[in-house]
C-alpha cells in the first residue's frame, strides 16, 4: 500500500510539473521546429544598432540544446551591441499581469544578456509603450541561466519578449514566459 501511494504521489506530482510546463506562452520555446522557408519558427531577429554598423541576423538550430534535441544559434555579420530575438504574446486587458521569464543561454566569454518586455502602444488610448528590462548577465562559454520577473500593467494587451545580447555566436535553449499567480 505504502509503495502504491508513493506512486501515486509521484505521479501527481509530475503531472503537476508537466502542467506548470505547458503553461509557457511562447511558442517553439526550444526551437524544435522550424516553418516552410526552414527558419526557426515564431522567433525574429533584429539588430537595432545604428545604420551604418547594422548587420544581418540570424537564427539556426543547433544540437548542442540542453532542453529537447535542438537550440538557437544566433550570429550577426556586422552589427554589435544591440542584438535580440523576440516574441509577442497576449495578455488580457483590464488586469495587472506578473510574467516569470526562464531561459538557458551559452555566448563568448564577456558577451552579456539580458531580457526585456515591450507593451504595444494603444493608439486609440494614447498609451505610450511600458518597457521593462532585467539585469545583464555575462557568458563564460557554459550554459547558464536566467531568470526575470515582469509586471505588466492593465491597459496593455500585446506583449514582446527581447533577448538581447551584445556579442555573438550566443545560444539559447528553453526560453519560458509563464503568468506568476
Amino acid at each position: 500500500m505504502k509503495k502504491l501511494m508513493c506512486g501515486f504521489t509521484a505521479a501527481i506530482l509530475g503531472m503537476g510539473v508537466f502542467a506548470a510546463e505547458n503553461d509557457n506562452l511562447l511558442k517553439n520555446e526550444s526551437f524544435e521546429k522550424l516553418d516552410k522557408k526552414g527558419k526557426v519558427a515564431n522567433w525574429g531577429a533584429s539588430d537595432w544598432n545604428g545604420k551604418d554598423i547594422r548587420g544581418k541576423i540570424t537564427i539556426k538550430q543547433t544540437d548542442d540544446a540542453v532542453a529537447g534535441k535542438k537550440a538557437a544559434l544566433v550570429e550577426s555579420e556586422a552589427g554589435k551591441g544591440n542584438l535580440l530575438i523576440h516574441q509577442a504574446f497576449k495578455k488580457p486587458v483590464g488586469a495587472e499581469k506578473k510574467y516569470k521569464v526562464t531561459l538557458k543561454f551559452k555566448g563568448p566569454a564577456g558577451a552579456l544578456v539580458n531580457t526585456s518586455f515591450r507593451t504595444n502602444e494603444d493608439k486609440e488610448k494614447k498609451l505610450k509603450p511600458q518597457y521593462l528590462h532585467s539585469k545583464r548577465k555575462k557568458c563564460n562559454g557554459k550554459w547558464q541561466d536566467l531568470t526575470a520577473e515582469y509586471t505588466i500593467k492593465p491597459d496593455y494587451s500585446m506583449v514582446q519578449i527581447y533577448v538581447r545580447f551584445n556579442k555573438t555566436p550566443v545560444q539559447f535553449d528553453d526560453i519560458k514566459v509563464v503568468e506568476v499567480k
